[in-house]
């Protein structure tokens, strides 16, 4: 590069000279304050840093980010920063990962990362670095609800409560509250109101909402309460922080612990009450046992979306309609016939007073 300069003697002009050329082998450029486009690995570390989920998240989002640098080292080598990638490295990496047999949301899962720094990195390089066109995802495939039956839900219930009191606990609040897994064992002392027969789910020092809606209140059948009063009187040691669900130390559940604890109970329940399902079918859809439970008994739609905190479908929904509290009780009212109920329908001997008055129906 040419440079003209006038005013100067020879070494002065050599000095500038070797500045620059410092300043190029350094990667900054000829221009003053022009810095280099970031490494491929710095811009998703610098893209998961700048979001907002929560640290295991951004954790979880790093590690499924690994085989996107291994794959863009082994087949572009000479792709360093993200001015060197190209969008058709991107859509190669998605069919190597569907070349892998991956299921559609593990692909999904692995494409988080780089979708993220490749937006942020167009953002602030534009010159740099080519925005990330739209992927052409494999079709998403048909999902089948697979749940516990009534009869199983009752089964298990009844297992836990004599095998493992502390997990019965969370079961009941999955089964029979609509709580997801990790909202059942971040529950604290001060999120149950006895008295009302309330539950409080909201942000903890060690568990953040899935979303804005899964921050409520609701109440739960009398089942779920004498679960909450029998391990609440029988914890030996609490966290300074409240939680009612704690190890054999008395410390926190680690994720990856509890989910093996879980796992491995299920298991022993499948073996003594010979009912495989109970050791294939996830302890998530417990919460989709709920649901299926719920309508079946005839709680409007409306109110179990509201109950297990999901966003509303509709402009009314979201804006216009207030679901209070008392409204809520009809969900768990209703949950807390679910054993006659079903018992009823089981042996054909359903009241005709609960068929003529809609309470019960079957699908």
């Amino acid at each position: 590069m040419k440079r003209r300069l006038s005013g100067i003697d020879r070494e002065e002009a050599r000095t500038v000279a070797d500045h620059l050329m410092a300043r190029s082998y350094q990667g900054k450029g000829y221009l003053p304050d022009q810095v280099k486009c970031p490494t491929i690995e710095e811009g998703i570390v610098e893209a998961v840093r700048l979001s907002r989920a929560w640290s295991e998240v951004k954790a979880d989002i790093l590690r499924r980010s690994k085989p996107f640098l291994a794959f863009i080292g082994a087949n572009y080598p000479a792709a360093r920063t993200w001015a060197d990638l190209r969008p058709g490295m991107a859509e190669s990496y998605l069919r190597h990962c569907e070349g892998l047999g991956l299921a559609h949301g593990s692909i999904r899962h692995r494409l988080v990362a780089v979708k993220a720094a490749w937006r942020r990195m167009a953002q602030d390089w534009p010159e740099l670095v080519k925005p990330l066109p739209r992927l052409a995802m494999p079709e998403r495939p048909r999902l089948e609800v697979e749940c516990l039956g009534p009869m199983e839900v009752a089964a298990l219930l009844d297992w836990l409560k004599a095998n493992s009191p502390v997990l019965w606990l969370m079961a009941c609040l999955m089964a029979l509250g609509g709580l997801r897994v990790l909202e059942a064992a971040a529950l604290r002392v001060m999120d149950v109101d006895l008295a009302v027969g309330t539950v409080t789910i909201t942000d903890t020092a060690h568990h953040k909402v899935k979303t804005k809606y899964s921050d409520r209140t609701i109440p739960v059948c009398a089942e779920v309460i004498e679960a909450l009063k029998a391990a609440i009187s029988n914890q030996r040691v609490r966290p300074a922080t409240g939680e009612i669900f704690t190890n054999a130390d008395g410390g926190l559940w680690k994720t990856l612990c509890l989910s093996h604890r879980l796992m491995f109970t299920l298991r022993r329940a499948a073996r003594d009450l010979d009912n495989p399902r109970l050791a294939t079918v996830k302890t998530r859809k417990m919460r989709a046992s709920f649901t299926t439970m719920a309508l079946r008994l005839g709680c409007p739609d409306g109110l179990v979306q509201r109950y297990l905190g999901h966003a509303g479908r509709t402009v009314m929904d979201v804006h216009y309609r207030r679901v209070d509290l008392d409204e809520l009780r009809t969900v768990s009212d209703t949950m807390g016939g679910w054993r006659a109920a079903f018992n009823w329908k089981d042996s054909g001997n359903i009241p005709l007073e609960a068929i003529a008055n809609g309470r019960f129906h079957w699908v």
